[in-house]
């Protein structure tokens, strides 16, 4: 049997399924008595055909000999291939036999042996039923054209055909669709052809139309489960920004000390305020986290969700300022005391999609007496005013902001990954919004860019042109 192999899946039920098997013999082996003459002068039989159901039992010259005695028969299955053999006799029209061929089905004995008690094929113990189609080669007896009892039995395997529970139909070898016959030698020596049809019959149209209707309800039964879990109403955000923020404090690097925790605090500028579909307060504080040896990095893996809406300012301004999330970093001491490890802040992007963000996080930097204490037993300061890393909740703005003097060190890097989902109808608004005259004129500005561009080549052509003249003038 050829280790071609093919795998269908299958919609139509498997009892539809219908093979044709066309057998020939091609090349004439020799006769028992290893006579020559007797060789050369036995003529080509004409070709077989079988078509053949799924686990449709066929039996062949050795069963029927076996089954049609009752006193043969001692399981149950035999007893009841000997009632089927017994009842064809007054029913002719169901054949229970065909020349060559006969069949192995999923309840025979022989296919159970085949496939063993585990199949390594299925790594998931899905149920699969097992058919052969097989074929008695054995030179045939020229007064019954059936193959010759005298001779021991010569039973080849033509076609295995495997079906499971996911629909799934292994042909092997496969049906020869405008490929060559497959080769089969018998014991005695004779070559024989065969090819493999997939004849079963369409479905009625009246049948399709059943599946059809069948499948429409299953896709209508499960689109009404997705709208009820999701909703058949789509709120939209008019006049306004609604971003939906998931995000995620992953890890931490460089930082003197290995166990920590982070606590964030969010920021709304004005115009920005916590929308409905949220239940993030404005500070989170994560568990601690361990240093990795394998990556040294220390993983948080800290989710939060955000809905922030802008609905714009009292100032007039024609963008939107982006929200803040301040985070600040502590470990413990030996001694249970804690310590601050570092401060920083990011801009939570206002643009969708997926941002990766690292933060270069900083401590200030006390005496020489502060550290020996901060290492020993731990402690050190605090900033009273978390938006100091930023700009200060206390900053009026009317003066400069001088940080001068505040002494600091670097201390290690924090990284956040934020998933960003926008929605707003502004852009879709009258052009006289503040926001739409903030934004540029894009074909403008690039057909500025583009004027530059040409300028400066032209420039960069001049000068080498100039440049070779007063070359060739020198020499």
């Amino acid at each position: 049997m050829s280790s071609d192999k093919g795998i269908y899946r299958s919609l139509d039920q498997i009892k539809n399924l219908r093979i044709r098997v066309k057998l020939k013999k091609v090349a004439l082996g020799s006769k028992p008595d290893n006579s020559e003459e007797g060789n050369n002068n036995r003529p080509l039989e004409p070709p077989e055909t079988m078509t053949v159901a799924w686990q449709q039992k066929l039996f062949s010259v050795r069963e029927l000999d076996t089954y049609k005695l009752e006193s043969n028969c001692t399981t149950v299955l035999e007893k009841t291939y000997h009632e089927m053999l017994t009842q064809q006799q007054d029913n002719v029209s169901t054949p229970l036999s065909c020349g060559r061929f006969f069949t192995f089905t999923d309840q025979d004995e022989v296919v159970n042996s085949k496939e063993g008690p585990n199949t390594f094929r299925r790594v998931i113990d899905t149920p699969f039923q097992v058919m052969y189609l097989m074929a008695d080669l054995r030179q045939s007896n020229p007064q019954s054209c059936l193959p010759d009892e005298s001779l021991p039995p010569d039973e080849k395997v033509l076609c295995k055909i495997t079906y499971d529970a996911n629909n799934i139909l292994e042909v092997q070898p496969n049906f020869n669709q405008g490929t060559p016959a497959y080769h089969i030698k018998s014991e005695a020596g004779e070559l024989f052809e065969y090819t493999l049809q997939h004849v079963s019959a369409k479905d009625p149209k009246k049948q399709q139309e059943k599946d059809a209707l069948i499948l429409k309800r299953i896709y209508d039964r499960k689109n009404d489960q997705n709208m009820s879990n999701i909703g058949n109403s789509f709120e939209t955000a008019r006049g306004q920004i609604e971003l939906f923020v998931f995000g995620q404090l992953e890890h931490a690097t460089d930082f003197d000390y290995d166990d920590l925790s982070a606590e964030l605090i969010f920021e709304l500028p004005a115009g920005w305020e916590l929308g409905t579909n949220t239940s993030t307060t404005k500070s989170l504080r994560s568990q601690t986290g361990k240093k990795s040896q394998n990556t040294g990095k220390v993983h948080f893996s800290h989710a939060f969700e955000l809905h922030l809406v802008w609905s714009g300012d009292d100032n007039g301004l024609a963008l939107p300022q982006a929200p803040l999330i301040y985070v600040q970093l502590k470990s413990d001491s030996h001694w249970g005391t804690g310590r601050v490890e570092g401060y920083g802040y990011i801009h939570i992007p206002i643009d969708p999609g997926i941002h990766t963000i690292n933060v270069t996080c900083w401590r200030p930097c006390p005496s020489s007496q502060e550290k020996m204490r901060r290492f020993f037993i731990g402690g050190g300061f605090l900033l009273e005013d978390s938006s100091y890393p930023h700009i200060p909740a206390e900053f009026d703005g009317e003066h400069v902001l001088s940080k001068f003097g505040f002494v600091t060190t670097t201390s290690g890097t924090v990284q956040f990954r934020l998933n960003v989902v926008k929605q707003t109808d502004i852009f879709s608004q009258a052009n006289n919004t503040p926001l739409m005259r903030a934004t540029p004129d894009v074909p403008k500005f690039q057909t500025l860019t583009q004027s530059t561009a040409a300028i400066l080549d032209a420039f960069e052509r001049t000068k080498r042109k100039s440049e070779a003249v007063l070359q060739r003038t020198l020499t």
